[in-house]
């Protein structure tokens, strides 16, 4: 899940083919996709890590089957998100009001602009989104529902089926575009293959910096 101002570290899921990977992360306009074989792991928590704030979010440890998909290779940049803004914009499918980008005439906050929250790494001029001070990499102050309708309008630029009803913000497996993971394909991704152990991280228990 995507919460309002947190980091937007989203994959996308697309039935379309994969492409060469570029030596620069976020230098494509669309995001690049890696294949994942379909497999099954043991969800959830292995190591008794348990969050106060959510005790029973991650247990008991299951099993579960992923089919294969495509995910994003790396995280979306400031960059990407803004060419969606833009684009959105043009197309009359958002507004900003007092700061604040919305769905044209919805309540659903898409994101924070930098003019609201200073931490927020794109701008509004009053007729352009932009990244602030060259802050190229992942945006913040982007809710899940902008998360949501970026994905959307990802399949529209590539004439596939867009996947959320942006009114009721419904999900439809069945389409053939873009969409967030679900919490089962996000671990199954960010585990990297390893199940033998289960580790804490992809590369290890330790936490590395590097």
């Amino acid at each position: 899940m995507i919460g309002r101002s947190s980091t937007l570290i989203f994959a996308v899921v697309a039935a379309v083919a994969a492409q060469a990977q570029s030596t620069q992360p976020g230098s494509t306009t669309y995001p690049e996709l890696t294949l994942l074989p379909a497999g099954q792991f043991q969800m959830g928590d292995h190591y008794g890590f348990v969050d106060p704030e959510h005790p029973s979010d991650e247990v008991p440890v299951h099993t579960v089957a992923i089919s294969s998909l495509l995910i994003g290779t790396y995280d979306v940049t400031n960059i990407q998100y803004a060419q969606f803004l833009n684009s959105a914009y043009s197309q009359g499918l958002i507004e900003v009001r007092n700061g604040l980008v919305y769905a044209k005439g919805g309540n659903d906050l898409y994101m924070d602009t930098y003019q609201v929250l200073n931490y927020s790494s794109i701008g509004w001029n009053g007729s352009t989104f932009a990244v602030v001070d060259f802050r190229a990499t992942h945006p913040v102050g982007v809710t899940w529902f902008g998360a949501a309708a970026y994905t959307n309008w990802l399949s529209q630029q590539q004439g596939l089926q867009p996947c959320y009803d942006l009114t009721t913000w419904q999900v439809d497996f069945t389409k053939s575009g873009y969409r967030l993971p679900t919490e089962a394909e996000w671990e199954y991704a960010g585990r990297g293959g390893e199940y033998n152990p289960y580790y804490i991280y992809p590369w290890g228990n330790d936490v590395d910096t590097t």
